[in-house]
């Protein structure tokens, strides 16, 4: 072998050289040293160092910090798993309870459908649904002869309508919504159903392809329960 051909057998990047890791910077030696010190035992909240960068492919140090950073991305992907599990059976635990006490709600209103007599108690002692009926009666006790729009969460009509308090009401709407306040405070209501307060307000209907819009004052009440959707009732002042 001629002394050429030696010298680029031992020269560097030679094919068949022995591979060794690149030399880095004591700097950031130290520091993915340290880095592996504090996360290596315990990787749960270990993210990337910053001297990364600096350590080649093959370099052991970043060998041993890629190691702990798998194990850390494990431990937080079973975290997240365990944290969505837990949501999971927190909400299925929720909404059985919402059905248990919708379903005890509602043998309450049975219950009181069939004490209330008439119609009404017919139709709960023969097993047919009563809720909207026994939301029907209150109505009636709080309308009584009383002329009022009667509108449901829901409906075409309630998209229709809004309101807000007035300003100034006159006396005429202050009397209604007194008279209306005691017909509420001395309603037969089954456990569950909230009859919220008569308030003199300003009442928007909005324009339909057959009425303009209209603007009134009126006294709202609003009916709310967790067995049915919400109902307001509309006495017109004007």
């Amino acid at each position: 072998m001629s002394r050429v051909s030696s010298f680029l057998d031992s020269g560097p990047g030679v094919r068949g050289a022995p591979q060794t890791p690149d030399r880095v910077g004591v700097e950031t030696e130290a520091e993915a040293t340290a880095w592996l010190a504090e996360h290596e035992a315990d990787p749960a909240e270990a993210g990337y160092p910053r001297c990364m960068s600096h350590l080649p492919g093959i370099h052991p140090l970043r060998t041993r910090i890629d190691r702990v950073m798998d194990a850390a991305n494990r431990l937080r992907e079973e975290d997240r798993r365990a944290r969505s599990e837990e949501r999971r059976q927190a909400e299925e635990q929720a909404e059985a309870q919402a059905k248990a006490d919708r379903d005890r709600l509602d043998a309450v209103w049975i219950d009181w459908a069939k004490a209330r007599g008439g119609d009404l108690a017919r139709a709960a002692a023969a097993g047919y649904a009563i809720t909207i009926g026994v939301v029907d009666d209150v109505v009636a006790q709080l309308s009584g002869d009383a002329e009022c729009t009667k509108i449901r969460e829901g409906s075409p009509e309630w998209d229709l309508y809004a309101w807000d308090l007035r300003n100034s009401p006159r006396a005429k709407a202050l009397d209604l919504a007194e008279e209306i306040g005691k017909r509420a405070k001395a309603a037969a209501l089954p456990e569950g159903l909230t009859i919220g307060e008569a308030l003199v307000c300003r009442v928007t209907r909005e324009a339909t392809d057959s009425d303009d819009e209209e603007r009134y004052t009126a006294v709202v009440v609003r009916l709310e329960s967790p067995l049915t959707r919400e109902r307001a009732l509309i006495f017109r002042c004007e």
